[in-house]
């Protein structure tokens, strides 16, 4: 992710809003995992901002170095507040498990297309047999048009049929793509990640606090 730092602390504000409903409700909704843990993903690594940093202190531009400590501070304030959430819950927030609510969902999704899909194959069968019929019929025989509309209505009706299943399939297969990474998700990550923005923002803070107190010129 490139450096914004403004992204970053919407998202820590975001992770720490999750975690805080999980902590007072003691469950979070399978999209509300699944929010906390994109934002967790979107900003684990700390090296873009660590980066951006760097840069902006070399800068002899003060008002680029004042948005930097500016910027600092409040990551400091939203990342030690996320920490201090965590350390007071640790128990229950190591008991986060996306994993049983994931799996009912799929579980859902396989019945639904299962069950579709037993719906169009019964209609497809019905279907091949007009159809079979139907060739081996005079076409002056007094039922083949109406078993050649009724063919046609079923086959429409077997269209539609395999529509809705193909849907449900493919919404399967995005679902468990989308999920897959949160099935995995170790929430201790928010608490390394949140440590790391509070260090580096930490250190930000002295490094400017100390030159200014030197009287450096370009600080």
């Amino acid at each position: 992710m490139e450096h914004n730092t403004s992204d970053i602390i919407t998202r820590l504000n975001i992770i720490k809003e999750h975690i805080s409903l999980y902590i007072n409700e003691g469950k979070l909704p399978l999209q509300g995992m699944y929010s906390l843990c994109n934002a967790s993903r979107e900003i684990a690594d700390t090296a873009p901002f660590t980066q951006y940093a760097i840069n902006e202190a070399a800068s002899d531009d003060k008002e680029r170095i004042d948005m930097l400590l500016s910027e600092s501070l409040t990551l400091k304030e939203v990342a030690e507040s996320l920490v201090s959430v965590y350390d007071t819950n640790v128990s229950l927030l190591e008991s986060f498990d996306a994993r049983p609510a994931i799996d009912r969902l799929m579980e859902n999704h396989h019945k639904s297309f299962c069950e579709a899909q037993e719906v169009s194959n019964t209609l497809w069968k019905e279907y091949t047999a007009m159809s079979n019929r139907l060739d081996y019929m005079d076409l002056q025989d007094e039922e083949y048009e109406p078993l050649d509309r009724a063919c046609d209505a079923k086959k429409a009706e077997y269209d539609k049929a395999a529509s809705v299943t193909r849907a449900l399939g493919d919404t399967e297969i995005s679902d468990r793509r989308k999920y897959a990474i949160l099935y995995y998700f170790d929430l201790s990550l928010v608490d390394v990640m949140a440590r790391r923005y509070a260090d580096i923002a930490n250190c930000i803070i002295a490094d400017i606090t100390n030159a200014r107190k030197e009287d450096n010129p370009c600080i």
